[in-house]
């Protein structure tokens, strides 16, 4: 049974027939909505993810996209389901607020529970046939990275993006499935694009090192990078090149850790970095990607970014650089999360221990 529910319409009549004179028959719980807006209600945020504003816009996008091709999409999320089966609440809850558009109640429905971490897509009528196994899971992997990352408002717009997608294919050709999925190739004129956009967002981040003095430690950069690198050290911002790191020993490591403002390390790929181990024992604010291996040393003491998105990376900077008051609270968490964490006496003997069984 679902743990809450708009409230169907024989209900609402009998609320209005045994409401008392001078009672409103707007006693609807505070997640019930109208008769007469049932079927429009079609984002149902119960666990409070969205702002107002996003709110108001992914709803328009759902309605518009249901009421032009005659298929529901809707778009609900719970703070807990009580332990119930996902898939069967997604089912129940489209069934019991009467989703679905034309004779078969056409639609899909998304569901997000945050307790239990869980989400589900439920279809019903043609759209079992427009949104396959093959083709949801083709989904899942475009959107839900988004809301794993907290990007709720995002990962939900590319949901209904791409339900608007499949019903397109499906009305005027083979619906999406195993053999026919969407074509991700990218074109030499996107890469152009694309070349362009890294080159505007490189210049960002120019723009944003430039407001304060930097240290930059790390391999040299060949290519363009290396060529706008090499324009900032001859330009007259307060930025200082440093060699790798393992050039720099003793004090004169102790003494970099010690001053930095934020630790930044943007990895595609690494083992466990010793390095961020270092900068987080000298109590420092870490800048970090979403990799595996980074997010598992750190865990929430970082502030971290998606691995490879730079426009991110960019926001994150300039936000601490704008925000001492919380660079200070991650530096001051730092150092006792990481030591007690890492700590190397235990390490050893929990080692030596395995070895002298």
């Amino acid at each position: 049974m679902l743990k809450r529910k708009i409230i169907p319409a024989f209900l609402a009549s009998v609320l209005a027939i045994s409401a008392t004179a001078g009672v409103s028959a707007e006693v609807f719980s505070e997640n019930a909505y109208a008769a007469e807006e049932l079927h429009t209600v079609r984002l149902v945020d119960y666990a409070g993810l969205l702002e107002d504003d996003e709110a108001e816009t992914l709803e328009e996008k759902l309605d518009q996209i249901s009421e032009d091709y005659d298929c529901d999409v809707v778009i609900v999320t719970e703070e807990s389901i009580d332990g119930a089966d996902p898939m069967a609440y997604a089912d129940d809850f489209y069934d019991y607020n009467d989703y679905g558009m034309g004779d078969d109640n056409s639609g899909i429905l998304l569901l997000l529970t945050m307790s239990e971490r869980k989400w589900k897509m439920s279809t019903h009528g043609d759209a079992i046939r427009i949104f396959t196994d093959a083709g949801q899971e083709y989904m899942s992997d475009k959107f839900v990275s988004s809301l794993t990352d907290g990007d709720y408002y995002e990962g939900f717009t590319e949901f209904a993006d791409l339900c608007e997608e499949f019903i397109i294919q499906a009305q005027n050709g083979e619906p999406y499935d195993v053999e026919n999925m969407p074509d991700d190739s990218i074109s030499a004129g996107f890469l152009f694009l694309m070349s362009l956009a890294v080159g505007f967002v490189l210049a960002l981040i120019v723009s944003v090192v430039m407001q304060m003095n930097i240290w930059m430690g790390g391999s040299k950069v060949d290519g363009a990078v290396g060529m706008i690198v090499d324009e900032i050290i001859h330009s007259d911002a307060d930025i200082i090149f440093l060699n790798e790191l393992r050039d720099y020993q003793g004090e004169n490591l102790q003494e970099l850790y010690s001053n930095a403002y934020v630790n930044v390390l943007p990895s595609d790929v690494e083992g466990m970095p010793l390095s961020l181990l270092e900068a987080m024992s000298y109590g420092n604010c870490c800048l970090v990607s979403d990799i595996k291996e980074i997010t598992e040393v750190v865990g929430n003491r970082a502030v971290i970014f998606q691995k490879g998105n730079v426009t991110m990376l960019t926001e994150k900077l300039q936000y601490l650089c704008d925000s001492e008051k919380e660079v200070n609270r991650y530096k001051l968490q730092a150092a006792d999360f990481i030591c007690e964490k890492y700590n190397w006496d235990f390490v050893v003997n929990e080692t030596l221990s395995v070895y002298l069984k």
